[in-house]
């Protein structure tokens, strides 16, 4: 029976097995640094894990021999882990709402709706207003409009930044809000409504 060192855990596979139950007579073996050492006695790689302090790892049990590799298990399996949870994080999701300085009252009900539904689904919004013409001029106008959207959805998502003026579309960019935000505010305010809409202010439209 080989001899494991107090000092180090029982090496093991990614399977958890101890060499005890099934030990294949020779291994293809890399190092620690991905270098590939070629084909050796199972003992002699074994030998070579306590050398280096490090364990030994069956990385492709299919293979003929089996390949293992020399490494921190611990580590390995800490990598291992973090790209798992990486690959299982949500894909961000940008949707888009474009309004008008101009806007009518329905239509930018219907925007704010649509722009709740995507907050409330965890979507980011982006919300893209066009200029048109000689609005440009009232450019403020058209900031007062999206500060009335940013109210209108402010329970579910706040902007992540100022709105900027981009050539003749001014954007601004909202993020949801998260559950422990909802929480609070709604503990603040007792209420899961949305706020009052504030009164447009709205320019002329041209012919």
């Amino acid at each position: 029976m080989d001899h494991y060192p107090s000092s180090r855990p029982y090496n093991r596979n990614y399977q958890g097995t101890r060499y005890q139950d099934d030990r294949p007579a020779r291994v293809r073996l890399i190092d620690e640094t991905g270098q590939m050492l070629g084909v050796m006695p199972f003992k002699e790689a074994l030998q070579l894990s306590y050398d280096k302090s490090l364990d030994l790892v069956e990385v492709s049990p299919d293979a003929s021999p089996p390949v293992y590799k020399l490494c921190d298990y611990n580590r390995l399996k800490f990598l291992e882990k973090k790209k798992k949870d990486a690959q299982r994080k949500p894909r961000i999701v940008v949707k888009e709402v474009q309004i008008r300085p101009t806007i009518q009252e329905n239509d930018f009900q219907v925007k704010v709706s649509n722009a709740r539904k995507f907050l409330k689904e965890q979507d980011k919004v982006k919300v893209v207003m066009q200029f048109r013409g000689r609005e440009l001029s009232f450019a403020d106008i058209g900031k007062s409009v999206i500060a009335r959207f940013i109210q209108a959805v402010e329970d579910l998502g706040k902007p992540e930044s100022n709105p900027k003026l981009e050539g003749k579309r001014m954007i601004m960019v909202l993020a949801p809000l998260k559950a422990s935000e909802i929480a609070e505010r709604e503990a603040k305010e007792g209420t899961m409504e949305a706020p009052p809409v504030v009164p447009s202010q709205t320019l002329e439209k041209e012919d």
